[in-house]
């Protein structure tokens, strides 16, 4: 209840305070408006769950997972990402069209926490750019593209610097500046572009503002689209309280679905959304009423190549037609055009030969 207290405390100030109700559910809640309380019980009561389950785990846990050199455990554990799981009717992005610059969502709370940081790279030289950075704890390393060739040659030696062995501590973010973030898929190579997850982030930098640019790329999350049906979001860690994590929810689902940055169709193109931790299970949140539309369901019979009679006796139950090969229509058509032909020659040169017989007869009858 306090809980649900502090979202309601927090929401009013979105709107009017003299608002009623369904008012205030409207302004708070980004889900429809014909279950905008109910959904917003349902996201606490998920995230509550989720927490509480991301605590429990963690202490009775026998195989945890990989910490980092000299962490604390309890601290590791709440560190733990919170995502936004949204599952839409169709697919997001097609492989042609996917692009390595993700879409930035502005959140109120940052959902990293405070010990999280930046590997930061740069344009040459790198030395302003390092001085500048220097004693920020945001910033883990700040390297220029000259310091990348020179002293990171292998795979292993890139690997290291992704999993942040070198420093002992994994970055939380990769950032880079928007006029190198080009030629790095070949510097960096897929020891860094294998995963959405360590793929750099474009963003201007100058001496001048890096501090404050790294600090704003804390303040907001990165959603990059897949080839498919699914993208998960983070959205906080499980050190955060529940209205914050709440509060974020919301301006994703605002940026992502009522903005149709991220889902064209708006609410009509989603499925459902979900709260989960980083192996944890979706917690369901919201469920469209209709996971299909009347234009996803095709009439007609199933359109399926039979190749032979044991596949023909699996389907006798389904309507199968027969998919004829393209290529022996082909080659049919050709093979009866050339009988047509030779048929036609054939008559023509008869033809000519009587034509003839013809005219030698009556020449001797001359």
């Amino acid at each position: 209840m306090a809980a649900e207290e502090k979202i309601s405390r927090r929401s009013s100030k979105l709107g009017d305070s003299n608002s009623n109700m369904a008012d205030l559910d409207k302004a708070q809640v980004p889900f429809p408006s014909t279950c905008s309380h109910a959904n917003i019980m349902q996201l606490t009561k998920a995230l509550n769950a989720l927490l509480k389950h991301l605590k429990s785990s963690s202490s009775t846990s026998e195989s945890p997972e990989k910490l980092q050199l000299l962490s604390d455990p309890e601290q590791t554990t709440q560190n733990q990402p919170i995502f936004f799981q949204l599952t839409t009717k169709h697919i997001i992005a097609s492989e042609s069209t996917l692009n390595f610059k993700p879409l930035t969502v502005p959140l109120p709370h940052s959902p990293y926490p405070s010990t999280a940081s930046a590997l930061v790279i740069t344009k040459d030289p790198q030395d302003p750019f390092a001085e500048k950075c220097k004693g920020n704890a945001r910033v883990q390393q700040c390297l220029g593209m000259g310091a990348i060739r020179k002293t990171y040659n292998s795979y292993e030696q890139l690997r290291r610097l992704r999993d942040g062995e070198i420093v002992g501590e994994e970055p939380a973010l990769v950032l880079a500046d928007e006029s190198v973030v080009v030629s790095l898929p070949k510097i960096l190579g897929k020891a860094f572009y294998k995963t959405s997850r360590t793929t750099p982030i474009a963003v201007k930098l100058t001496p001048g503002t890096v501090t404050k640019v790294v600090e704003e790329a804390f303040n907001k999350t990165y959603v990059r689209k897949s080839p498919g049906n699914c993208v998960t979001i983070r959205i906080g860690y499980a050190g955060m309280d529940v209205p914050a994590l709440v509060e974020n929810c919301i301006a994703t689902w605002e940026r992502c679905v009522t903005h149709k940055k991220l889902v064209k169709d708006g609410v009509d193109g989603l499925r459902g959304c979900f709260v989960k931790g980083g192996s944890s299970v979706a917690l369901p949140v919201w469920m469209a009423e209709e996971l299909y539309s009347a234009e996803d369901v095709l009439d007609g019979p199933v359109i399926k190549k039979v190749k032979s009679k044991a596949d023909r006796k699996l389907l006798k139950e389904a309507p199968v037609v027969e998919e004829v090969d393209v290529e022996e229509n082909r080659k049919r058509e050709r093979d009866d055009d050339m009988e047509k032909s030779f048929e036609e020659r054939r008559a023509r040169k008869l033809a000519k030969q009587e034509k003839g017989k013809v005219v030698g007869a009556k020449a001797i009858k001359a």
